[in-house]
């Protein structure tokens, strides 16, 4: 025989996971610097063997929320530099009414599984004019696998919600000691002069040491 299901009773029930994770690596080397981030999470909820009733409504939902920095400084020493930042991220929301599942609902239904993606991916190898090699490479692969379905029964008054969403945010940082900003997305440089402006006064500042 089938174990005892589950019941539970109220007025509004939020059957809710929610995963954060935070990780970096930012290496400054000379002649090679190589950071490699790699970040694996897991959220889910998954209903099943429980006899679920509300008067109002019920929430079902499986979050994640990630960033990731990987980022790469490199200073060439005897003509050669060489920088390369590398970020894996793999990332599963999951929010499910299994079949044996039974839910009656006075108001609406949510069944919701969502991702948030903050990655900063960066590589930059600088020297002065004598530089032979100057390299900077980066790659970012990201897999994300989210998941929302209803496989049981579900007697709902008003409305049935089902979604999967997928967010990217930049990463929080700043500029020095009193300038905050935001880095988002996967890039690399190589320059050949480190007194060379990089653009942006605040960077430069940065990188004379103020």
């Amino acid at each position: 025989t089938a174990a005892t299901p589950t019941v539970i009773m109220g007025n509004t029930v939020n059957v809710i996971a929610d995963t954060a994770a935070n990780i970096a690596s930012k290496p400054i080397g000379i002649v090679v610097a190589v950071p490699i981030a790699v970040m694996q999470t897991s959220s889910t909820v998954n209903i099943n063997n429980a006899q679920i009733t509300t008067s109002e409504d019920l929430v079902v939902r499986s979050m994640t929320d990630m960033q990731v920095s990987s980022i790469a400084a490199v200073q060439n020493l005897a003509g050669i530099g060489l920088g390369v930042s590398v970020s894996v991220v793999s990332s599963t929301a999951t929010a499910t009414l299994s079949p044996q599942s039974i839910v009656t609902v006075g108001r609406d239904l949510f069944v919701q599984s969502d991702v948030i993606d903050r990655n900063y991916t960066n590589a930059t190898a600088y020297g002065d004019v004598s530089s032979k090699i100057n390299i900077g490479v980066a790659v970012n692969v990201t897999d994300l696998n989210l998941l929302a379905s209803v496989d049981g029964t579900a007697n709902v008054t008003r409305n049935v919600n089902v979604t999967t969403k997928a967010s990217k945010l930049p990463v929080e940082g700043q500029k020095g000691i009193a300038f905050p900003t935001f880095y988002n997305g996967v890039s690399a440089s190589a320059s050949i002069d480190p007194n060379a402006s990089f653009g942006n006064p605040l960077d430069d500042l940065a990188n004379a040491g103020i």
